[in-house]
């Protein structure tokens, strides 16, 4: 595995300084509105305009998550001194009406998030504690608070399902998104037109003994898709051109079938496990090293090694980003949380260890400024 020099993993680099980047740092939201914890889990964010919505997997037993997905105002954007009139307060989304564990018709337990250009929130909801509900995928649309579609993922198991992204290309079928982990080595493709979904199977280099697509990042400069996995410090690439332009038969899209062949290309290995993945407008690609408690941006132009990285957050009390997202003004941002929700901290062998790492008081934070006119 490749280390770090000694240089990059001494080096703390905060965020440059913003008003409107501090503001939100300062801002906190209240999640005892919902019945929850400042601390709980935060698996997904996306950010549309002024609003933020979080999924809140209910995968721990212990933790009563009354609600799986909410809505919250985003008060970076627009202008900073209005931030004296927006609430902290968290609400359901779409309402607290169709959240109810049990009921296979509402949302059960959101682990993917995205959303679209036009206004859309893509949200994947993959049960585990009831077996009766099968995986689906929902889309809203957030300009007429009303929902487009759901379409029931059939016969996938849920376990694995733990993230969605969204295409920004339209293809030649229109949106599309990508949903992973359904099993075999492969990813699910759905698509928003024809209101079905198909698998991928993957395949690779015959001496890479798995691919893991525990998270998913498409470039905003090529037509790749990364994907890569916390337990893994592999990381691949795949061609999204044939997808987008080559779409499938019909005869297959209605049958829900696996398609083969589907190459993907072992870029190399990662500086550690890892978590979150993000795709900037300067084909950086952003990922949490847990070992190291470090977020970190590798420039895709160059070698997947330690010289290809920068820290762009280093700090104890940043201590877990599960995932990551762009703003309206394409800056990226992490949401924080104490540990990784799948990790065992009894396996944890990051150098800060979990003994010594400090309550989190923010969650979500900035941790690349994009400059449109910078080259």
């Amino acid at each position: 595995m490749p280390i770090l020099s000694n240089l990059i993993l001494t080096t703390i680099l905060l965020p440059i300084f913003d008003p409107c980047s501090v503001i939100l740092e300062a801002f906190a939201w209240n999640f005892s509105t919902v019945g929850l914890p400042h601390n709980v889990p935060i698996w997904r964010f996306t950010v549309w305009r002024n609003k933020a919505y979080f999924a809140v997997p209910r995968w721990d037993k212990a933790t009563k998550v009354q609600f799986t997905l909410l809505e919250a105002t985003w008060p970076e954007f627009g202008n900073p001194l209005q931030l004296a009139a927006v609430t902290a307060d968290l609400l359901p989304f779409p309402d607290s009406k169709s959240q109810q564990e049990g009921d296979c018709q509402d949302l059960q337990s959101v682990t993917g998030l995205d959303s679209d250009v036009r206004g859309r929130l893509w949200i994947l909801d993959a049960p585990t504690r009831s077996h009766r509900c099968s995986a689906k995928i929902v889309i809203f649309d957030l300009r007429r608070n009303e929902k487009v579609t759901e379409t029931k993922l059939q016969n996938i198991p849920s376990r694995d399902l733990k993230c969605l992204v969204v295409d920004p290309v339209a293809g030649q079928r229109g949106f599309q998104a990508y949903v992973s982990d359904p099993g075999d080595q492969s990813i699910i493709v759905y698509s928003l037109a024809e209101r079905t979904w198909w698998r991928l199977k993957l395949s690779s280099q015959s001496d890479i003994p798995k691919i893991f697509s525990t998270d998913l990042a498409i470039s905003r400069k090529s037509p790749i898709m990364y994907l890569t996995g916390y337990g893994s410090d592999d990381l691949f690439s795949m061609d999204l051109n044939s997808i987008r332009n080559g779409g499938v038969p019909p005869s297959v899209l209605m049958k829900n079938e696996s398609l083969s062949g589907i190459s993907v290309t072992w870029i190399g290995s990662k500086m550690g496990p890892s978590s979150g993945l993000i795709c900037d407008l300067r084909g950086g690609l952003h990922y949490f090293l847990m070992t190291e408690i470090a977020s970190v941006r590798w420039d895709s132009r160059q070698k997947l090694e330690a010289e290809g990285h920068r820290i762009q957050l280093q700090s104890e009390t940043i201590p877990s980003i599960t995932d990551y997202a762009l703003d309206s003004q394409k800056n990226v941002w992490a949401v924080v949380n104490e540990r990784h929700p799948l990790r065992d901290p009894k396996d944890s062998k990051d150098t800060v260890g979990w003994k010594n790492r400090k309550s989190i008081k923010k969650r979500t934070i900035k941790v690349y400024k994009y400059k449109p006119f910078v080259l």
